[in-house]
């Protein structure tokens, strides 16, 4: 891991330990933030730029390719179009319904101050739950296999022992549609194969992808999941989600860390690149103080055909030596 990150790293970590105030949902939600934002370019080793990213209140707001700058990954007008994007929280218990959703109703702060040095967070506090997203910014990257990583973590300040935790979060991506067309994308199958969500008859959130050894995977449901009623219809051998190309054969490739990933799923059709969070597969209790941390790695892949298995498997080796590293500190 490069000398940056393992400042960076560190700097995270001394983060995560301070005290945060939080407050419960509201029956109206306030605005949802678009500003501040900031925009940061990923450079090959000749420091050529590869693609520019912005992040702002939502999460990653913006990305262009730059050989490919009209192009659009996301909304940066949407409310919610965004990556990482905060959706539900849940747990055995919570008073919310369907209602309480932190890209609504959280209390945000955004730190984009120390972007030069590689790294940009979000603080957001909701019904005792205290977050941190951080994003990871390399100094070099490959020119066809550019990629970021964003950091997750939530800490339990309820006060109480809670159940059957999970937090969702969407990466809406614009590739995944045709005009009013909504073009499915991929995960890696437990076969592993890369299976189209329509091939398992998922359209909008009506079926997940678990974790092959979850504690809720013989009830067949991801517990509280607001859409769907939670219905795992299959395992994966990766947690992996992968585009559909754009002209010029860019995909992004999403790489969830295995233990915190409770499952992955699709919405809009394909738009919606999706996944879950929790403190581990093989924990149904989530202590008072207790918290967890993820790292979801976000890969801009020059591959118009879908990528082969020994190009996943290279992905994720990598992926999971910079998680290594980062557990470590």
């Amino acid at each position: 891991m490069r000398p940056r990150h393992i400042l960076v790293l560190t700097f995270f970590f001394a983060l995560c330990a301070l005290p945060n105030a939080v407050r419960a949902c509201e029956d109206e939600h306030p605005p949802v933030l678009r500003k501040p934002s900031v925009e940061f370019a990923l450079k090959d080793a000749s420091g050529n730029p590869v693609a520019f990213v912005g992040v702002d209140p939502r999460g990653m707001g913006r990305l262009r390719m730059a050989d490919e700058p009209e192009f659009e990954w996301t909304d940066p007008e949407g409310e919610t179009w965004a990556w990482d994007a905060r959706e539900w929280q849940w747990w055995t218990g919570h008073p919310w319904g369907e209602s309480c959703r932190p890209r609504f109703y959280a209390e945000v702060d955004f730190h984009p101050d120390r972007i030069e040095e590689g790294v940009a967070w979000i603080d957001y506090h909701i019904d005792g739950f205290d977050c941190r997203q951080i994003y990871l910014i390399p100094e070099t990257v490959p020119r066809d296999a550019p990629y970021w990583d964003t950091v997750i973590r939530v800490r339990n300040d309820t006060g109480e022992d809670v159940e059957e935790y999970g937090q969702f979060f969407a990466c809406y991506t614009t590739v995944n549609a045709s005009g009013e067309e909504r073009l499915p994308h991929w995960y890696w199958d437990r076969s592993g194969e890369l299976v189209r969500w329509n091939e398992r008859g998922v359209d909008h959130l009506n079926g997940y992808i678990a974790h092959p050894e979850a504690y809720f995977l013989d009830r067949g449901r991801v517990p509280h999941v607001p859409r769907g009623d939670g219905k795992i219809v299959g395992t994966w051998r990766h947690p992996v989600l992968v585009s559909n190309p754009t002209p010029k054969g860019w995909r992004s490739v999403i790489l969830c860390e295995e233990e915190t990933t409770a499952a992955l799923a699709q919405g809009m059709g394909g738009p919606a690149m999706d996944y879950i969070l929790h403190p581990g597969a093989g924990l149904k209790v989530f202590a008072d103080g207790q918290e967890f941390t993820t790292q979801i790695r976000h890969v801009m892949l020059k591959s118009p055909e879908l990528p082969t298995r020994e190009t996943l498997e290279s992905l994720w080796r990598s992926a999971e030596e910079d998680r290594a590293s980062l557990k470590s500190k």
